[in-house]
C-alpha cells in the first residue's frame, strides 16, 4: 500500500539496513552519502575535504554511540541516517539523535526518508530509548513536512515555535 502523499517508487524496492561500522565498505558508503549530502544545497553546499572524510570514517568506525542506516534501491545507495546515542536527563534513558538524514535528489518524495526514520525508530525502541531527536534547518520545509508526517514535533510551551540549533565553533 502507498501512503498518502508518497509517490510509488518505479525503479525497485527500497531496502534499509543498519551499516556495519566495523566493515570498511559500509563506512566508506556512509561517508560517501554524507559527502553527497554536504554538497547538496540542503547541506552545506560544498564537498567534504579529503581530510574530513578520513577523520569521519575513523570516527564512525570507533564512536561507541554511532549508528548508521543505509537505504538502497536496485543495489545503489540512495539514503543515509547518521545517528548518535545521547541521554535524557529528564527520563534517565538513552535518546537516539538523527544527526544527518539525507536522500539523493532523484528519489526524494518516494518514501526513502520515511523508511530510514522507521528503521531509526525501531532501533531506538529496541535499545530502550525514550525518544528520537533531530534538528532541521528552518528553510528546509520539505524535510520539516516529512518529519511532521513521521510524528516529530517542536518542543517547549509553544510546540510550533522554531527551535534553533546553535553552534559555537571551537577553532
Amino acid at each position: 500500500p502507498v501512503r498518502r502523499g508518497v509517490r510509488p517508487v518505479e525503479q525497485g524496492v527500497i531496502e534499509v539496513r543498519q551499516a556495519r561500522l566495523d566493515d570498511p565498505e559500509d563506512v566508506a558508503e556512509a561517508v560517501a552519502m554524507i559527502d553527497r549530502y554536504a554538497q547538496d544545497p540542503m547541506g552545506a553546499g560544498q564537498a567534504l575535504s579529503p581530510d574530513v572524510k578520513v577523520r569521519l570514517a575513523a570516527m564512525l568506525a570507533s564512536h561507541p554511540g554511532a549508528v548508521v542506516f543505509l537505504a538502497s534501491q536496485d543495489g545503489r545507495t540512495v539514503g543515509v541516517a547518521n545517528c548518535f546515542f545521547g541521554m535524557s536527563s529528564f527520563t534517565g534513558s538513552p535518546v537516539l539523535n538523527i544527526h544527518d538524514l539525507s536522500v539523493v535528489g532523484e528519489v526524494r518524495g518516494h518514501g526513502v526518508g520515511r523508511r530510514l526514520i522507521d528503521a531509526v525508530e525501531a532501533h531506538a525502541r529496541a535499545t530502550g530509548c525514550s525518544r528520537v531527536t533531530l534538528e532541521v534547518a528552518a528553510f528546509n520545509e520539505a524535510a520539516q513536512q516529512v518529519y511532521k508526517r513521521c510524528g516529530f514535533h517542536g518542543v517547549g510551551p509553544d510546540a510550533e515555535a522554531v527551535t534553533y540549533f546553535c553552534t559555537k565553533h571551537l577553532d
